[in-house]
């Protein structure tokens, strides 16, 4: 049985990895990433949507739909004294008349929901029994990342709480992905007949907004026909899987759509056992006769055994599988999510709501670790605006309202040992005993170089637990203490960018075919095919470190080039400057340097007789991570080139330095307004 599981997950994984994968390449190019290429299919309308139910939220405490009855019923008959004979009588009616089963959560709500009109009080209730949304889940976690790498196409969650949500705030930025609530969010296809960013629909509601809430089958009925619609859409084509994650198929509404739906539908189940979906899976349409091929229902569980935390352990089983099936360019990894669960997970798991103290405390807590991990994935440097407008940002704004004597996002970055390199507060770096200096004998302005940062990471993490406000969270970062120094190590290995796609692209509005890199795998992968397969005389690079191209891969695609001096680049920041030069030698045509806060072009031209042919290009702002790659040919590559030029001429005229508030001589600034200039 273990081995059928392992293999179940194993074929999960690659549908996975299938499914990411073909937003950017082709089958044939598939099949030099992919372990067992075999079963690649050429579909590009293959589609993973997760489903998600109660039972994933369990492990935070939240009650399955019996408990929630109990409560509910205990609340109103107990507590305010509802004449439950009005219930009864109700309950007796819908069983008998509308054939509804009196056991079945939807009718017991609908029966309470009629007693006196006390549908707003129940609601309520509901809302306020659900009301969860930071208390990070595995499970979720992994969800969420997965998602935000294009591994998910969509999540249909059918939860009041909003766990999963938080999750995925944390993974893509307002504009990444579609939150459908209201049948007014709902995207468009657009000219591809594709949907071109993920999407989140929560078809029953969420407790922020409590009237969108629909608890009753004649609340599900009237789910809005443009949600419906949408729905409709996704589960249509020829390859759809289902990842359905503790749902028991219960929803009237959603089997109808797959029902009619010919598509063939694989479906995983991450739960305790097969549902027994109410009303089955079974094609039918009462407007035509069954079709030949109506389309296959094939079922597969991952059985979750073992208490609550094992769909977090098989989540993190289906990751490790997703990972292996990669021979090369494996995704970004979810450490940073292992770490925020063991973290911050175990704190208060029990009552449903965090006090207003235990809340505060958290979030000043999550607000440090996060500054912490930016650090890493910076590699050492941080710009206090991009912080601001990533999650560290997003914390930090919900502790500052919620503590009246909050310190300014600059002083917690100060308790963890960053300083500012600059004239302003603007730009900060992490502290270094003995720091790196350059040539000229001033301390280094650019990132932290790897072996300062590796030597100095205990100390950081140490400094981070001193000044946490939890003991809870201060007794799991000792207990997790090697995992979060390797957590920072990990992060600070990988490459600093990220993919942002939104719907709006500039590109459009300045380029005349530009292709948009949507993944990471996607944006290594079509750089190396390009520097392989296509002709070209010269490479011109502008990039911040330019520490990319000491991967050996490409270090021996370029090499093999027959010509000496095709290599040049404009690099924001020389902490790789020696090594690149070492390692390319002759190949080496110059390197120049433009100052990273002057730096937000980043480009890789490849050039044939003085015609630049193809390119990568994005643009980068002040170290922000988040990038949007686009590939560009002919005369948009001109235009590229064109930025490149000028920040070539750029970095030959200006001066590489930083004034610091050291240099400021207040009284000789003042003179100098009134000197005369003859």
């Amino acid at each position: 049985m273990a081995n059928a599981n392992h293999n179940i997950i194993k074929n999960l994984a690659s549908r996975l990895v299938k499914n990411q994968l073909k937003i950017d390449l082709a089958a044939e190019e598939q099949s030099s990433i992919i372990n067992n290429h075999d079963s690649i299919q050429t579909s590009s309308r293959r589609k993973v949507i997760a489903v998600i139910g109660a039972g994933a939220s369990v492990e935070a405490g939240l009650p399955l739909a019996s408990r929630a009855v109990t409560l509910l019923k205990n609340e109103m008959f107990v507590n305010r004294a509802w004449d439950q004979r009005v219930f009864n009588a109700r309950l007796e009616e819908l069983e008998q008349v509308s054939r509804l089963n009196k056991n079945e959560f939807e009718t017991v709500m609908l029966a309470l929901s009629d007693v006196n009109s006390k549908a707003k009080e129940v609601r309520n209730y509901i809302a306020k029994l659900y009301n969860k949304r930071y208390h990070p889940i595995l499970s979720n976690e992994i969800l969420a990342h997965l998602f935000k790498h294009r591994f998910i196409d969509a999540i249909i969650n059918f939860n009041f709480d909003e766990l999963l949500d938080q999750s995925i705030a944390d993974e893509l930025k307002p504009g990444e992905y579609v939150n459908v609530l209201t049948d007014g969010d709902c995207p468009n296809l657009n000219s591809e007949g594709i949907y071109g960013l993920p999407i989140y629909i929560k078809p029953h509601g969420t407790v922020s907004h409590k009237s969108t809430l629909r608890f009753t089958r004649k609340d599900y009925f009237g789910i809005p026909i443009d949600i419906r619609g949408l729905i409709e859409s996704l589960l249509s084509g020829p390859n759809v899987t289902l990842l359905v994650i503790g749902f028991n198929m219960q929803s009237a509404e959603f089997n109808e759509i797959i029902r009619k739906k010919k598509s063939n539908f694989d479906i995983f189940y991450i739960s305790l056992g097969i549902p027994i979906p109410k009303p089955d899976l079974e094609y039918t349409d009462e407007n035509e006769s069954a079709p030949e091929s109506p389309g296959t229902r094939n079922q597969y569980l991952i059985p979750v055994e073992g208490g609550q935390k094992d769909l977090s352990l098989k989540l993190q089983d289906l990751w490790k599988n997703v990972v292996n099936s990669y021979k090369h360019h494996k995704p970004r990894g979810v450490e940073r999510h292992e770490l925020i669960y063991n973290l911050f997970a175990p704190l208060d798991f029990k009552s449903n709501e965090r006090s207003k103290a235990q809340r505060r405390r958290y979030l000043h807590d999550r607000t440090l670790v996060e500054i912490a991990l930016s650090t890493a994935k910076g590699k050492g440097l941080l710009n206090m605006s991009v912080l601001l407008n990533d999650r560290c940002g997003e914390y930090y704004d919900l502790y500052s309202k919620d503590d009246p004597n909050h310190k300014t996002l600059f002083e917690l970055c100060q308790d963890l040992g960053l300083e500012e390199i600059g004239y302003s507060r603007d730009t900060l770096r992490l502290k270094i005993p003995d720091r790196t200096m350059n040539d000229a004998g001033v301390p280094e302005v650019g990132i932290v170089i790897k072996n300062d940062f590796k030597n100095n990471v205990k100390d950081f993490v140490k400094r981070i637990s001193k000044f946490l406000q939890s003991d809870d969270a201060t007794r799991n970062i000792q207990n997790n203490f090697p995992l979060f120094v390797e957590v920072l190590n990990r992060l600070y290995e990988e490459t600093e960018i990220e993919m942002s796609i939104t719907e709006e692209k500039d590109y459009n509005k300045i380029y005349n075919k530009p292709s948009v890199i949507y993944t990471e795998t996607g944006f290594r992968y079509i750089t190396e095919k390009l520097i392989k397969n296509t002709q070209w005389d010269f490479m011109l690079v502008s990039a911040e470190t330019g520490e990319w191209l000491l991967q050996d891969n490409i270090e021996k695609l370029i090499k093999n080039h027959q010509k000496n001096k095709v290599l040049s680049l404009v690099i924001a920041d020389g902490a790789y400057k020696k090594d690149i030069e070492k390692r390319y030698g002759k190949k080496i045509g110059k390197i120049r340097e433009l100052a990273w806060w002057e730096h937000n072009r980043h480009m890789t031209i490849l050039v044939k007789n003085f015609e630049p042919i193809v390119s990568i290009y994005f643009a980068r702002r002040l170290r922000t991570p988040y990038v949007t790659p686009v590939l560009l040919k002919d005369a948009d590559s001109r235009v590229v080139f064109q930025y490149f030029v000028a920040y070539w001429k750029k970095a030959d005229e200006m001066e590489y330095k930083w004034f610091s508030k050291d240099d400021l001589d207040q009284k000789g600034f003042f003179d100098s307004l009134t000197e005369s200039e003859d």
